[in-house]
């Protein structure tokens, strides 16, 4: 936890204001290489199983900060308010020019979100297919359903943009439920973990949202 907190500090400022451009792309240069370093090394791995290169650290941070930068962290949009029917229209041709990140026969999904992710943790949920599609959405594929035809969402069980903006819509929606205090024990239980240093960082641990429904959803599939 502790690492991916840095990771967090280090999109905090690549993408902040100040840094000019080489230095930015320098320090995201650090992240990106911990997203492609295989997970048996202690990386994220999202090169795996591609059908070719990635692009490069410095086309990755380009394309996010100049395709993304409605969707930054600090910015107006949210996971909590994502409920907003203009945000989730607006984000899917964002999502679409990421399809060339990873070459892979449909829309890379789990490497698109790792990368958001580390671009804006209040917004962008991680997600990956051994543990959130193979677990999570087999164990809660009927309330994930429900919820996209109740709330006219495309039902899309493929790899495509509009599937993980229902997943980042599911999440919304599911914030939304929670109890007024739910951020505040989540940060509670983050500050609990090794390595957290909540008090040294340079963002509001009760403002991340995508990482706290990652962790809950999670959770709740290993209880039921």
């Amino acid at each position: 936890m502790g690492e991916r907190l840095d990771l967090y500090e280090m999109s905090r400022r690549a993408f902040g204001a100040g840094l000019p451009a080489d230095a930015a792309i320098s320090l995201y240069r650090q992240i990106y290489d911990q997203l492609v370093r295989p997970a048996r090394a202690g990386g994220w791995g999202i090169g795996r199983n591609a059908a070719g290169p990635l692009w490069t650290a410095e086309q990755t941070f380009l394309n996010i900060n100049a395709g993304f930068s409605d969707f930054s962290w600090g910015g107006p949009i949210d996971l909590l308010n994502f409920r907003n029917g203009s945000a989730q229209s607006n984000l899917l041709p964002s999502l679409e020019r990421m399809r060339g990140f990873k070459p892979v026969a449909d829309w890379p999904t789990m490497a698109v979100s790792k990368a958001l992710h580390f671009y804006n943790a209040e917004l962008f949920p991680v997600y990956d297919s051994e543990v959130i599609w193979k677990k999570v959405l087999t164990r809660f594929k009927e309330e994930f359903r429900d919820f996209c035809l109740a709330f006219s969402r495309p039902w899309d069980f493929e790899d495509t943009p509009t599937f993980y903006r229902n997943y980042m819509s599911w999440g919304a929606y599911l914030l939304a439920q929670a109890h007024p205090q739910f951020m505040k024990g989540f940060e509670s239980w983050l500050a609990e973990e090794p390595s957290a240093n909540l008090s040294m960082r340079n963002f509001d641990a009760s403002r991340l949202f995508a990482t706290a429904y990652e962790y809950t959803i999670i959770g709740a599939y290993a209880d039921s």
